[in-house]
C-alpha cells in the first residue's frame, strides 16, 4: 500500500472470555527469534513457571502471567515504565520460534499479537480520535475493508500521510486502527490500536493487517486480556 518507513517509526515510537488461570495455564513456550521490526532480541523464557508477576505502571497494580511477558528485565516484580507482551492468535498461548518465522517477510503469518501497557498520555484513545483527529484529514475516496470496515488515506502534511485508518462506520465507540509498512518492499504490513484500560493505562496493540478480518474477536480480546491483569 506504499506506505513510508517514517510513519511506522513514527507510530511505534509513540477476546475471548477467558480467566486469568486459563490464560496461565495456556502460555507456555521459548522466545527466541530476533523480531526487527518491534525491537530488539526478547529474553529467553527457559526456567519461567506458569506465575504471575505483581508490578505497578502508573499507580495501577497488575498481575502479569511470566510467560507473556515480551522483555527478561520486565519479568520483575516493582515499578514499572510498561511491560511488553507477545501471544500467538487465536489460541493466546506463549510465542514460540516456529510461530514468528517469516515475520520479516510478506509471507502471511499473522500468528503473532504484540501488546504494550503503559500510562496513559493523552485522554483519547484510538477510537477517540478517529472523528476528533483523523477524520479532519481523509483525502480521497473510501475504500472497502474486511468484515464491514472502511479504510481512508490521510492528506499529506496531516502527519499521518502514507497511513491508512481503518474504522468501524457508525459506531459509538467505533474500532479505529492505523496501518502501515515496516522497513523495506517486501515486508508485511502492520496495524496499530491503543484502548484505554482501567483509569491510567493504555494497551497499545500491534497485529499484521492479514488479521483484519478478525478486528471484532481481536479487540474483544485484547480488551479483556489488558483488563484482566488489572489487579482489584
Amino acid at each position: 500500500m506504499g506506505f513510508s518507513a517514517s510513519a511506522f517509526r513514527r507510530a511505534v515510537s509513540g477476546s475471548v472470555t477467558v480467566s486469568a488461570a486459563l490464560l496461565l495455564a495456556a502460555l507456555a513456550g521459548v522466545w527466541s527469534v530476533r523480531d526487527r521490526v518491534f525491537g530488539p532480541r526478547d529474553g529467553a523464557l527457559e526456567g519461567a513457571g506458569p506465575q504471575a508477576v505483581g508490578m505497578t505502571i502508573a499507580g495501577q497494580k497488575l498481575a502479569v502471567p511470566s510467560h507473556l511477558i515480551r522483555f527478561e528485565d520486565q519479568r520483575s516484580a516493582g515499578t514499572h515504565g510498561r511491560v511488553d507482551l507477545a501471544f500467538t492468535w487465536p489460541d493466546l498461548a506463549a510465542v514460540q520460534a516456529r510461530s514468528v518465522r517469516n515475520l520479516d517477510d510478506a509471507t502471511p503469518d499473522p500468528a503473532v499479537v504484540f501488546v504494550s501497557i503503559e500510562p496513559r498520555q493523552s485522554p483519547l484513545d484510538t477510537s477517540a480520535r478517529l472523528t476528533a483527529v483523523y477524520a479532519r484529514f481523509f483525502v480521497g475516496a473510501p475504500i472497502e475493508g474486511p468484515n464491514g470496515l472502511v479504510g481512508q488515506r490521510m492528506a499529506s502534511g496531516s502527519g499521518y500521510e502514507d497511513e491508512l485508518i481503518f474504522y468501524e462506520p457508525g459506531g459509538v465507540r467505533p474500532f479505529a486502527a492505523r496501518c502501515f509498512a515496516t522497513d523495506g518492499d517486501n515486508l508485511a504490513t502492520t496495524c496499530l490500536r491503543e484502548i484505554a484500560v482501567g483509569p491510567s493505562l493504555v494497551a497499545l496493540y500491534r497485529f499484521r493487517y492479514a488479521l483484519m478480518p478478525d478486528w471484532r474477536s481481536l479487540d474483544e480480546r485484547v480488551r479483556t486480556l489488558a483488563e484482566g491483569l488489572l489487579s482489584r
